[in-house]
């Protein structure tokens, strides 16, 4: 594989997880952030989220299964639900992002020596 191939997959593959991750950090934070001011007992219930236990395996998990599950339509506040249906959009944009570096991974281009 040549120079110019090798940088065009790594920025392809590197890219799009940079993207994903930055999201995730921004509007997850958001959404904890507003959960700890508007409502304590649910942010309480997810292990008290802030952005650096979005990093932590069980805090940043329990967010992001609450999320999938639509918790924050149950609520009952529209700037709560908009900002969790942001944050639902993103999650499935990581989704995407991982089918995507395993797909490159996987069937990327294969050095002919």
């Amino acid at each position: 594989m040549s120079e110019p191939d090798a940088m065009f997959w790594a920025v392809a593959t590197a890219g799009p997880a940079i993207v994903a991750l930055s999201l995730y950090f921004f509007w997850f934070a958001r959404l904890a952030r507003r959960l700890r001011l508007a409502h304590p007992a649910v942010w309480e219930g997810l292990g008290r989220p802030t952005l650096a236990a979005l990093v932590t395996l069980r805090t940043g998990w329990s967010l992001i299964a609450w999320v999938a599950r639509q918790g924050y339509v149950r609520v009952g506040s529209s700037e709560t639900a908009a900002l969790g249906l942001t944050c639902r959009r993103v999650y499935f944009a990581m989704i995407g992002v991982v089918i995507w570096v395993l797909a490159v991974t996987v069937s990327g281009p294969v050095s002919m020596q």
